[in-house]
């Protein structure tokens, strides 16, 4: 039996995968829906916003700071998790 060949890299660092299956509770899937949506939003919001005006990315962020304030979605989701477009244009 031939072993699959292998980069150096490979043999460096390894290469590892892990598959893992998701069973949520209703709550668990309504709430990870939400938290989607609301990223979703913000992240083609403030593209939007940059592609419009002559916004900067800290301007931006600062403002998602005052705004978690007042929106109860904001507030529910850790915004770490969100890819927010970092690059301006």
């Amino acid at each position: 039996m031939n072993k699959p060949e292998t980069t150096k890299s490979e043999k460096a660092w390894g290469v590892f995968t892990y598959k893992f299956r998701l069973y949520p509770t209703e709550i668990q899937a309504q709430k990870m829906s939400e938290s989607l949506e609301t990223c979703r939003r913000l992240y083609n919001g403030m593209l939007q916003e940059r592609k419009e005006t002559n916004i900067k990315f800290f301007e931006q962020k600062r403002g998602i700071s005052k705004a978690r304030k007042d929106d109860k979605f904001l507030q529910a989701v850790q915004l770490r998790f969100c890819s927010i477009p970092s690059v301006d244009r």
